[in-house]
């Protein structure tokens, strides 16, 4: 009879970051695939769940931290953890952060690190805010009509999608320990997991550069 270990150990936790990128990985590039074939609202969607499964494998990561000396978590602990909020997620997914600068801060330092900090603390509920917009029909704030995901800009999705795909990189970068590729490759998915051809939008006419 098999036996059923009620608690995660280290190893577990690997795993799940493995797949917690495998997932990411596969939304990114299925996002991709529809921002090229013009379907925004969709690309939007799966890319935003794709940030979200990388914030999951950072909270995964720091879990591990603190149990790769031999420590144990119950499955069920985890389980509830996990359940986080989509704010929060999008927080611990956001590792690659990047802004445009206004030339009128160029000289200016300590305005420039205002705006990015300021910029890194709404970018969560911004992100969670727009794939609300491209899932949902809503009235408008602004004026008497209707707010529909066929709204969300071409610049919006290459911009989330740009972001994630910089956010797996920078992902991948960090898990290159021994312990994550020796995971990665007895689960099969090493070769997946590092293929990052795939990963970035091409820029449309009214898309950033």
């Amino acid at each position: 009879m098999e036996t059923v270990c009620e608690n995660a150990r280290p190893d577990d936790l690997i795993s799940g970051i493995a797949h917690c990128l495998l997932s990411a990985r596969q939304f990114q590039r299925d996002a991709v695939v529809l921002f090229q074939q013009g379907s925004l609202a969709s690309a939007c969607v799966l890319g935003t769940i794709a940030l979200e499964h990388i914030g999951q494998a950072f909270w995964l990561l720091a879990r591990w931290r603190e149990l790769r000396d031999g420590g144990q978590v119950p499955w069920s602990k985890l389980r509830k953890q996990m359940r986080r909020d989509h704010e929060g997620r999008l927080r611990d997914g956001l590792v690659h952060f990047l802004i445009e600068i206004p030339p009128s801060l160029i000289k200016d330092p300590e305005a420039m690190w205002d705006l990015f900090q300021r910029s890194k603390r709404r970018a969560p509920a911004s992100l969670h805010s727009l794939r609300a917009s491209a899932q949902y029909v809503e009235p408008s704030e602004r004026r008497h009509d209707w707010v529909t995901p066929l709204a969300v800009s071409e610049k919006q999705v290459h911009d989330l999608l740009f972001k994630t795909a910089n956010c797996y990189i920078t992902a991948l970068g960090m898990m290159k320990t021994e312990s994550f590729r020796e995971r990665a490759e007895q689960l099969g998915v090493q070769e997946t997991l590092f293929e990052t051809r795939d990963l970035w939008p091409r820029p449309g006419e009214d898309a950033a550069p």
